[in-house]
């Protein structure tokens, strides 16, 4: 009887100290086994107490150089004494006259005057090129391109068609543009003067159709300063052809009969040194205000007829004003 229950206890002693090993074996075993045993497992990071490091950034390496500086900007011009800003490096100045004489004189052709391409494109500071198997002209001037062929009066510039008041031609090896080339192609600023043949291009390079009209110093005058046209000035309208009838034919025809008018003495144009004008016309005084132009000439505005008159120095004691085709003239009365 003994005999069993000593085998009794000994299976049950047996049985508690292996269960819990089976139980313990199967927990590890649930896969929570590879994160190994509690005493391996990473320890959390220390506390941040140099303030460099983040909780986001702690693999990052420290730097080891300092950060390149950033381009200092570059220095602003100091304001000059006196004024309210430097002043810009780009602003244009004026330029005085400068008078070109030609080494070939200009050409005339059906009326209409043409002038040795290149010496005046070179002044004006523009490129010529010349494409003799095409007998193509070509000119550049800043961002201007004009395009035109030889003994042709139509012109490309920038792309479009303009057209010319006389052809492109070739004289002695040299090319010959029209007057109107420097405007119509270039977008120059073109002034001629008929009486004296001087022209003004861009109101600083001056030369004469007529190399007998260049002044005898051989050097191109300053350009009439605003105040030599304060005066009065005695006017006269040169005379002129006039329309006095219109026939309708029977064949729906026109026949316009015109008379010549004589020139004849008008008032007194009166320009002050305060800006302003006093023109005396047939239909009463007409006063307003006058400004000076950069070429040497000034302009009446809103003078006769609502018009702007720009008026022109011919000598010290002469003028001549015109506006829309209409020309009057003036003598300084003293």
């Amino acid at each position: 009887m003994k005999m069993k229950w000593t085998s009794f206890f000994l299976v049950f002693f047996l049985f508690i100290g292996v269960v819990p090993q089976v139980f313990a074996a199967d927990i590890w075993s649930d896969g929570d086994f590879e994160l190994g045993p509690p005493s391996t497992q990473q320890q959390p990071l220390p506390p941040n107490n140099n303030g460099l490091w983040s909780e986001n950034l702690w693999q990052d390496p420290p730097p080891t150089t300092s950060p390149a500086p950033s381009p200092s900007p570059a220095p602003v011009p100091a304001p000059i004494p006196g004024n309210a800003s430097p002043p810009s490096p780009t602003a244009p100045s004026p330029q005085p006259p400068s008078l070109l004489t030609f080494s070939a004189p200009p050409v005339t052709e059906n009326g209409k005057t043409l002038i040795p391409a290149r010496e005046v494109l070179d002044a004006l500071g523009a490129e010529l090129q010349w494409d003799a198997i095409k007998q193509l002209v070509t000119v550049r001037k800043g961002t201007t391109t004009a395009h035109v062929i030889l003994n042709n009066n139509m012109a490309m510039t920038n792309g479009s068609m303009v057209k010319l008041e006389a052809s492109v031609r070739m004289n002695q090896d040299r090319i010959y543009i029209p007057i109107d080339f420097l405007s119509q192609a270039l977008g120059c600023k073109v002034q001629v003067d008929p009486s004296t043949t001087r022209v003004i291009v861009d109101d600083w390079l001056v030369f004469y159709l007529d190399p007998t009209k260049i002044p005898a110093t051989g050097k191109e005058q300053p350009l009439p300063a605003p105040n030599s046209f304060v005066g009065n000035w005695s006017i006269w309208i040169p005379g002129g052809y006039a329309t006095t009838n219109t026939t309708v034919n029977g064949d729906g025809s026109k026949t316009v009969t015109q008379e010549y008018v004589p020139g004849a003495a008008g008032y007194t144009l009166s320009i002050l040194a305060n800006g302003t004008y006093s023109w005396q016309t047939t239909g009463g005084t007409i006063t307003g205000t006058w400004q000076a132009l950069p070429d040497g000439r000034i302009v009446l505005l809103k003078a006769k007829y609502e018009f702007d008159w720009y008026v022109t120095k011919i000598n010290d004691n002469e003028i001549k004003f015109y506006s829309y085709g209409m020309e009057e003239y003036g003598k300084r009365v003293k």
